[in-house]
């Protein structure tokens, strides 16, 4: 990158499927101070004149084919690391600290539920072929191995894109914020997220960044509250998603933080000229 900047060589930065800017400890400003245009997701900053609100080319939904039920709960697990790839909360279930507040908070949710529900759950548990480039935390795989027997499947090969997954589902639950819970949003598919809020710490600008979907019971805060939740709503998930107040949260928070593949498109054109 210094290579390019003294030939000059525009740089840009597209951004992840991974949203950090709501993060304390995010690297934005790290990424944003060696190029020369960081194209977000399509949120917008304040603090800088490069970060320019784009949009995606990420597969975030699968298109083409009418729904079929095939998975009555889909619960997206994350992965415990001893150490995370770097010092943000954005990382919350990494670290041997947040890795304990992580599994306990499974724990409390998977306790809290019948056994009738968790019979239901297909669990997918993050590859294994990814697992062998870094090691994992000795508490993760000794949690799975005690709830095995109560979940309907356990997916741990990623054989089957999450994509795909996602567009077979009753109902979604996700224990940590990165793509999983955005790919729901977009998807449009009744939606959980576990939200500890011991572990994920918001920037101070950003206090305020999931009240909305709080409110709305998309985000729960509480795992034993999450449950009740879930048990509420477990045999027409789709009459609570496709209320008013729910998709009206959804949609503001879709507007303020994503652009399409054409705004990328756009973007990189009118860079480009």
């Amino acid at each position: 990158m210094a290579e390019a900047s003294d030939r000059n060589i525009k740089i840009f930065h597209t951004e992840h499927n991974f949203m950090q800017q709501q993060f304390l400890g995010n690297v934005v400003w790290y990424i944003e101070r060696k190029v020369d245009k960081y194209l977000t997701l399509g949120w917008r900053s304040t603090k800088s004149k490069k970060i320019i609100p784009a949009g995606s080319y990420f597969n975030w939904t699968k298109t083409g084919d009418n729904k079929i039920i095939t998975i009555p709960i889909l619960y997206i697990a994350g992965t415990a690391l001893v150490k995370p790839p770097l010092t943000s909360t954005g990382y919350s279930e990494q670290g041997s600290i947040n890795v304990k507040k992580y599994i306990k908070q499974k724990e409390v949710f998977f306790n809290s539920l019948s056994f009738f529900i968790k019979k239901q759950i297909y669990y997918r548990d993050y590859p294994k072929f990814r697992r062998i480039n870094f090691k994992i935390h000795f508490l993760d795989p000794d949690f799975l191995s005690r709830y095995s027997q109560q979940f309907n499947h356990i997916d741990n090969d990623g054989k089957i894109n999450t994509t795909d997954l996602i567009s077979r589902c009753k109902i979604l639950i996700v224990d940590y914020l990165s793509t999983p819970w955005l790919q729901g949003l977009l998807a449009n598919v009744p939606m959980i997220v576990l939200f500890n809020t011991d572990s994920y710490y918001l920037d101070d600008e950003y206090l305020n960044f999931f009240d909305d979907l709080i409110n709305v019971g998309i985000f729960q805060k509480n795992p034993v509250a999450a449950a009740a939740f879930l048990t509420s709503i477990i045999n027409n998930p789709d009459i609570w998603w496709e209320s008013h107040e729910v998709q009206s949260a959804r949609k503001k928070f879709l507007d303020q933080n994503f652009g399409g593949s054409d705004g990328l498109t756009y973007h990189l054109h009118s860079l480009c000229r």
